[in-house]
């Protein structure tokens, strides 16, 4: 159905539900919702479009609008038999920015933006899904309290512009499919408690790399050029007191396999392990660390190999005791 409204409410018990909007003024949407069934919402007229709530309990949902902002509240496509199934997919084209509050997916949620995805709804979570694709012309998110917020399994992001990808999930993450990818913004990821990596590659093309969790897991990268960037790599733990371990057996450990993937074609000259600030648990150096040719900066509270002789090689390199000593 073709409509020019400003302010619209959309309701069914079932069925799809197909929306054209041909906007001549800022559109508000209350509801849009239905049973089992599908609902696009698609808008052109180069005006605004805020969606307060739209609901499947059985159903994908699209909303779209061209040349202009487009703000969500809650949306939500839900599965009566958790099949993962069904998808809600957020976009805007020619121009303008995507504004997330509460979107959940039973399956997957791709946000594509011309403009930049922006957090509006404070350190709740924005997305809630199995598998999140976000791509944005400018930013995804923004540093510190402006990241999207997510609960996902899964994440393969990319910003065109310099505003970096920014991220905050509440569990365990995995950067998979496409990897990250900016123009030479920064990156930076938190995982509330772990963080993986399939063979993909983030790049950020100039921009720092901060990946932040308890636990760390590099997939083996075919290219060992895991992370590719001219900016610094910047892997800590979460927790101040968490363990840290370099070819050892702690759960933010970086294995000799992983430092490799951290070697090849593109990776960062700088390296920083532990957060300067803030880290005090104890690094174990538990194997040779090869780092040839890097500036490695190495934070903890305190050192040790286990009265092992294990060389660490780097073209620079800075340890930094905040608490303890280096060495047995």
């Amino acid at each position: 159905i073709d409509v020019d409204a400003a302010t619209i409410m959309a309701d069914s018990t079932d069925g799809d539900v197909n929306i054209n909007s041909n906007a001549t003024a800022g559109v508000t949407v209350s509801t849009l919702t239905t049973g089992a069934g599908a609902i696009n919402f698609a808008q052109t007229g180069s005006q605004t479009l805020e969606v307060t709530t739209a609901t499947t309990t059985d159903g994908g949902i699209a909303i779209s609008n061209d040349n202009a902002t487009l703000t969500v509240g809650t949306v939500t496509a839900a599965d009566v038999v958790p099949n993962d199934l069904h998808d809600v997919t957020l976009t805007t084209t020619t121009s303008g920015d995507v504004v997330l509050g509460a979107v959940i997916a039973d399956n997957k949620a791709t946000v594509n933006s011309a403009g930049s995805i922006i957090d509006n709804n404070g350190a709740a979570n924005n997305i809630t899904a199995v598998t999140a694709t976000l791509t944005a012309g400018a930013a995804v998110g923004a540093t510190g309290a402006g990241a999207i917020d997510t609960n996902v399994t899964d994440l393969e992001a990319s910003a065109g512009g310099t505003g970096g990808i920014h991220v905050s999930d509440a569990g365990a993450l995995n950067v998979s499919g496409t990897g990250l990818t900016t123009a030479g913004g920064d990156i930076e990821i938190t995982a509330a408690t772990s963080y993986s990596q399939d063979d993909v590659d983030i790049v950020a093309n100039g921009g720092a790399v901060t990946i932040t969790a308890d636990a760390i897991d590099f997939t083996n990268n075919s290219g060992d050029n895991a992370v590719q960037t001219s900016g610094t790599l910047t892997i800590k733990p979460l927790a101040a007191n968490a363990p840290m371990s370099l070819g050892g057996a702690s759960a933010f450990d970086l294995s000799l396999a992983e430092i490799l993937d951290l070697t090849g074609m593109g990776t960062p000259t700088d390296i920083v392990i532990g957060d300067s600030a803030a880290s005090i648990g104890l690094l174990t150096i538990g194997a040779p660390v090869n780092l040839a040719g890097k500036t490695l900066s190495l934070h903890a509270g305190s050192f040790t190999d286990n009265n092992n002789v294990y060389a660490i090689s780097a073209n620079t390199l800075t340890l930094n005791a905040r608490t303890g000593a280096v060495g047995n």
